[in-house]
């Protein structure tokens, strides 16, 4: 097929536009419009006054529990409360910034939960039981008297200040009182409660804080016999006092004013060969050897093991003491005199020491005379010798 040529042209079209003005007519009805500046009377709010208003049957009705005060809502019964979500136990928890939540709470209306550290009111009115970490620390309790009541510690009680009993009794059943240096102190013995025991016993100690009841004489009660000053004696198991007898505390003196019958000396048998020969006076006054020595004596006048002479001689007084040296073939003989371990210088007869022979019995005697309380002492001595 040939091709076509076509020329396709386009005249130019004038349009004329005439803008005729419209005519539009607005009418406006009138409104009635009634702006009341308090409640109208015809629908008034609900009593009671500040209450919170609601829609009861299209009129105001008051809520008589809720009121509106300076722009706080205020709930007179939280009966009347109700907040839908949570469930039983759960409790109203705030984020800070005012958001409210339900939270699970504790599912035991009678404790007060922190862990395993509460507090319990198992029963209306009931005892109040504290735990700590799970163990049981304190109960307080009455016995039906709303006051005064009982504290229960199964543990110690430790007071900043005073622990006082207001007409009750601080007992310790099984546990210990324990003070700070100052001690436990109560202004009225009689209401001291401390059981155990039987009537007439006495608090004894071990010495290492342990106390128990213990037996004592003077028929139950303790109470000397005899007059003041009177020493005391075992009566049958009672304190006797013999008035023959009397105590000077003051001077330290005993003062016997009966007629006094045999009187024995306790004398001390010794198989003690050693040079270490001691004169215990609150046991014997003579120490008499058995058996031949064998090496001179080193005397050491006490009271006892553990008294000394000093605390049991008072100043201005004597005592004496023998000591009976036996020798065999080798004549031995009195080398030092101490009193309380410190050595003595001795006053001999004529101022002569004492000699000794063999196959012999010697008896020295000692007379102490306690000058001052430094203390000072005069030794007086003296020897026989028994062939």
């Amino acid at each position: 097929m040939a091709a076509i040529n076509a020329n396709i042209v386009v005249e130019p079209i004038t349009l004329n536009v005439t803008d005729t003005s419209i005519t539009q007519t607005v009418t406006v009805d009138p409104i009635n419009l009634s702006v009341f500046t308090a409640a109208p009377s015809s629908n008034p709010p609900g009593s009671p006054n500040a209450s919170l208003q609601f829609n009861n049957g299209n009129v105001f009705g008051g809520l008589a529990n809720a009121t509106v005060s300076g722009g706080n809502l205020t709930f007179t019964n939280l009966a009347n409360l109700k907040i839908d979500g949570g469930s039983t136990g759960y409790q109203l928890t705030t984020d800070g910034a005012g958001v409210l939540s339900w939270t699970p709470g504790t599912s035991d209306p009678t404790k007060i939960i922190n862990g395993t550290s509460n507090v319990e009111i198992a029963s209306l009115n009931g005892n109040v039981d504290f735990t700590v970490a799970s163990a049981n620390v304190a109960r307080m309790y009455t016995t039906g008297a709303a006051y005064p009541g009982f504290l229960a510690v199964n543990g110690n009680i430790t007071a900043e200040n005073d622990i006082e009993s207001i007409g009750g009794n601080i007992v310790a059943t099984a546990g210990q009182f324990t003070g700070d240096g100052n001690g436990i102190s109560w202004t009225n013995a009689s209401n001291v409660v401390i059981n155990g025991g039987v009537n007439g016993y006495v608090l004894g100690t071990d010495g290492a804080g342990s106390l128990s009841w213990v037996a004592q004489g003077g028929a139950g009660t303790g109470n000397p016999g005899g007059s003041n000053t009177n020493v005391q004696f075992n009566d049958a198991g009672l304190f006797g006092g013999q008035t023959g007898f009397s105590y000077d505390k003051t001077t330290n003196v005993l003062t016997a004013n009966v007629a006094l019958g045999y009187g024995f000396d306790d004398v001390e048998l010794t198989t003690t060969t050693t040079s270490n020969q001691y004169m215990f006076f609150n046991d014997f006054s003579v120490r008499y050897q058995t058996v031949d020595a064998t090496q001179n004596a080193d005397l050491d006048f006490r009271g006892d093991a553990s008294t000394t002479l000093d605390t049991l001689l008072p100043v201005g007084k004597s005592i004496t003491g023998v000591f009976v040296l036996k020798n065999g073939t080798t004549a031995y003989n009195v080398n030092t005199v101490s009193i309380d371990g410190v050595t003595q210088t001795v006053k001999y007869v004529n101022n002569f020491t004492p000699t000794t022979a063999p196959s012999s019995l010697s008896s020295f005697t000692f007379t102490i005379v306690k000058l001052d309380a430094t203390p000072t002492y005069d030794v007086l001595g003296s020897a026989t010798r028994f062939g």
